[in-house]
């Protein structure tokens, strides 16, 4: 199997910041949450954190509060 590149946003600092402190979070136990801009709903999944704005909220295209 040939190996795969990985993907361009894991060469952006802060992304990969973000994920590094995601990472060591969850190695000490703890999760990562932010409220939703669109519903204040508190959000843990990586994608609804980094949108900050939850699965719902974005498909509807709510507008940001």
């Amino acid at each position: 199997m040939r190996p795969t590149n990985p993907p361009d946003h894991a060469y952006d600092p802060d992304l990969r910041a973000d994920a590094d402190l995601d990472a060591e979070a969850r190695a000490r136990g703890y999760r990562l949450a932010v409220q939703c801009t669109s519903c204040k709903q508190w959000l843990v999944n990586a994608r609804s954190v980094a949108a900050h704005r939850g699965p719902v909220c974005r498909r509807k295209g709510d507008n940001v509060a």
